[in-house]
Parts: structure tokens; C-alpha cells; sequence
């Protein structure tokens, strides 16, 4: 019985290294793999004569299994692919949670230094629906990367409201904090 701790595909105790070599030769060519194809390249490399594997071929292939330890092999590098792929999303959804955040701040900062009192309606019409959106599309994307439900586009009811709105309710708040 092979140990578990070693890889199917590495070299076995009794495994001539001539064979494992040409195992190796058979590994290497992918999923799509024949004994032909590693037959051609091994006699390529070692000078055989020869257009076809022959019997010895054969029976070596199947006492050493190996369509079963190129199988092994190939799901080995799909899972670590898959894992290389899993790390690279995870790391690129953390820089973009962390870029959302930054802006998220500077944008609540913005609206929370916006002086209601001292803008015109014509300066706050001008820069406050752009924060506005920034802000909320802002949420909507860390929504969509937390996993959150976000409102469609499409037919999404959307609250609407005038820069004199927003004067009006930081008087409001104003008045209140007094």
C-alpha cells in the first residue's frame, strides 16, 4: 500500500528509475496524455527504435498505474490552481473593501463638514447630489463585495431629495443639538 504522505505520482520503493523517468515523460504531457505520445518522446530522448510502445510498455504502465498517478498529479495542480484562484479573488475583494472604506470616510467627512448654513442653495445644489451618489453607489459596492443584498438598477426606488432638503434637515439637526 502506498504512503499516504507521499504523493501517488513520486517515485515508488521498487520502481525501476529508468521507468519512473519515463512515467515522468507520460505525467508531464496533461490530461489529454497517451502512452503513444510518451513512447515518441522517450525514444526521441533515449534513441529507441520503434513507432509504437510495444506490450512491455503496456504492462509496465499498468503495473505502475500510471494513468491513475497522472490522474492524481492532475488534480493536485487543478486544486492548487483553484487555490491560487481563491486567494487572488479573497486579496482583490479585501483591497477593494479597503479602498471602499477609505472613500467612504472621506465622503462622510465631506458631508459632515459641509457648513448647510453658510452654502447657497446654488452651492449646494452644485457639489451635494455628486457626494450624495458618490457615497451611494459607494455602499452599494461594499454591499455587493460583503455579500449583502444591493437594489437593483432597474426599477430600484430610489429616495429623493433637494440640497434645500438637506439644508433644511442640518438646521433641523442643528436646532436639536441646541
Amino acid at each position: 500500500m502506498q504512503d499516504e504522505a507521499v504523493p501517488p505520482w513520486e517515485r515508488r520503493a521498487e520502481e525501476p528509475g529508468k521507468w519512473y523517468a519515463r512515467f515522468e515523460i507520460y505525467r508531464t504531457l496533461g490530461p489529454q496524455r497517451s502512452l503513444n505520445q510518451a513512447y515518441r518522446l522517450a525514444a526521441r530522448l533515449e534513441g529507441l527504435h520503434g513507432k509504437h510502445p510495444g506490450q512491455l510498455w503496456s504492462k509496465i504502465a499498468h503495473r505502475w498505474e500510471w494513468a491513475a498517478r497522472a490522474e492524481a498529479w492532475d488534480q493536485a495542480q487543478r486544486e492548487r490552481l483553484r487555490a491560487i484562484d481563491e486567494d487572488r479573488r479573497f486579496d482583490a475583494r479585501e483591497r477593494r473593501l479597503q479602498m471602499i472604506d477609505r472613500l467612504l470616510d472621506t465622503v462622510f467627512n465631506v458631508l459632515l463638514r459641509a457648513d448647510m448654513e453658510a452654502l447657497d442653495s446654488g452651492e449646494a445644489r452644485a457639489g451635494l447630489p455628486t457626494l450624495r451618489m458618490l457615497f451611494k453607489d459607494l455602499l452599494s459596492a461594499q454591499r455587493a463585495d460583503l455579500g449583502l443584498p444591493v437594489a437593483s438598477k432597474a426599477g430600484a426606488e430610489t429616495v429623493r431629495f433637494t440640497a434645500d432638503d438637506l439644508m433644511a434637515a442640518q438646521r433641523e439637526l442643528d436646532d436639536f443639538k441646541l
